[in-house]
């Protein structure tokens, strides 16, 4: 108790949290926070699967699909860069809600596209909503997770990215060609457009942001008790929160106080990733039917490079509980060149080919998972939703450019093999920018909460 009650009707918050054991309320919303990266990483991908199918019924060739998969980027970056940002100002729990609310209605009106143009503009508005949800869940999870516990917390959570991808692919192989290219979009949005009222009556604020921000004491508090309900709290008691209080919430944030270096290098290796992972995630079934492997084939790949990636998240995250998490990140970069490569060499040989790319999930998705931990802990509560943000919409540069630079070269005549070794380039770029990062140290104000 002497750690949680610094002295006399005074207490820590987050001595509370990092304090106490991992409650049933925090387990809940982790499990929350899970679902809806699932369900995020569903909709992002169930136009890969769908678009051969999608090509076929509209008499288009499948690589002029590229600026489809751009446009659903471009809506992610806009989405984490704005609604990372507004969440500092206004809170996680309404951009969660609001992105979830958005992207599940997008999604479902998918099924009314009857163009090239009007499929483009839904990926464009969708891609806003997924990008809302992924900064601020990240964060949410963070300031809810004790110290101790962090690292792993957020890999587990962040595991959602590659199961979304795992479910949907076995989702697509039996209900693309039983029901068409619309069953899969009618999944993909009715489910969270259901999950909207339970997140509006359960889903809680993030109980740092409402610290630091001075919110209405009784929301502190009931969230104190749900967390340990054996902490008496009387009306006089003081919250407080010892971290960075940052007034002015602004992007140049991210650059002052010693962040410059730490943003840019992080910002470099986001972009690498994204862009090795949705090169993957958008072309992989599509550049295997070129190769002659049949629809189920491809598919079954490709839930090999998320199954990988579940792997991978989890084993990365307990490398880093025991190694630090730079350089377990930074080879895990490395290990996606590597495997990226061997994909390239293994052309004509399926069983090489399949192999190589669950190990390339392992490690594109496992250090995608895990270079999340390390942006949630370069940012204090104050700009974290606004570091995470911007750090995934500049990486969705990547994500845009690897999709749409892919098909050029598909289109072009470009070798499967060529391309992927092109893919291996960024993972080098990304392993050198994670060895270079460093921990902040910035320092931290107290601020303290009075009714």
């Amino acid at each position: 108790m002497e750690n949680i009650m610094t002295h006399s009707g005074v207490i820590d918050v987050a001595a509370v949290i990092d304090s106490h054991p991992f409650s049933g309320f925090q387990k809940r919303l982790v499990a929350v926070c899970f679902l809806l990266m699932t369900l995020d990483s569903i909709n992002l991908s169930t136009i890969a699967y769908a678009a051969p199918t999608i090509a076929a019924d509209w008499g288009l060739s499948v690589s002029n699909f590229g600026p489809i998969f751009g446009a659903g980027m471009v809506g992610i970056m806009m989405g984490a860069l704005f609604f990372g940002s507004a969440a500092d100002y206004v809170g996680r729990r309404l951009m969660i809600i609001s992105g979830v609310s958005i992207f599940g209605v997008l999604t479902l009106l998918t099924v009314t596209a009857h163009s090239f143009r009007t499929l483009l503009i839904d990926r464009l508005l969708t891609g806003i909503g997924l990008g809302a949800v992924i900064p601020n869940i990240i964060a949410l999870t963070s300031e809810y997770a004790p110290a101790r516990r962090r690292a792993m917390l957020i890999s587990i959570m962040s595991c959602g990215l590659p199961m979304g991808g795992l479910l949907i692919g076995i989702f697509a192989v039996p209900m693309i060609p039983r029901f068409g290219w619309k069953s899969v979009f009618y999944l993909g949005g009715l489910v969270p457009i259901l999950l909207v009222p339970l997140l509006i009556r359960q889903l809680p604020e993030s109980i740092r942001f409402l610290a630091l921000r001075k919110a209405d004491r009784s929301q502190v508090t009931k969230v104190l008790r749900r967390i340990a309900p054996e902490i008496p709290i009387t009306e006089n008691d003081e919250l407080l929160i010892r971290e960075e209080k940052i007034h002015s919430l602004s992007v140049k944030n991210l650059f002052t106080h010693g962040r410059l270096r730490n943003t840019l290098l992080l910002w470099s290796a986001f972009f690498a990733n994204l862009l090795m992972l949705f090169v993957f995630n958008n072309w992989l079934p599509a550049v295997l039917r070129k190769l002659g492997i049949p629809m189920t084939g491809a598919i079954v790949a490709t839930t090999l490079f998320f199954l990988g990636g579940t792997i991978g998240g989890l084993l990365l995250a307990w490398l880093s509980g025991r190694a630090s998490p730079h350089r377990v990140v930074g080879y895990g970069f490395i290990g996606a060149a590597i495997a990226t490569t061997a994909l390239a060499m293994s052309q004509g040989r399926v069983i090489n080919m399949m192999i190589a790319v669950f190990f390339s999930g392992l490690c594109v998705i496992g250090t995608q998972i895990n270079i999340n931990v390390i942006a949630a802990a370069i940012y204090p509560t104050s700009i974290r939703s606004t570091g995470l943000g911007w750090a995934l919409g500049i990486g969705r540069i990547g994500s845009i450019v690897g999709p749409i630079v892919g098909g050029i070269l598909l289109s072009r005549g470009t070798s499967v093999a060529n391309l992927f070794l092109m893919i291996a380039i960024p993972g080098l770029v990304g392993a050198a920018a994670v060895f270079q990062l460093r921990s902040d140290q910035s320092g931290a104000d107290t601020r303290k909460m009075k009714q």
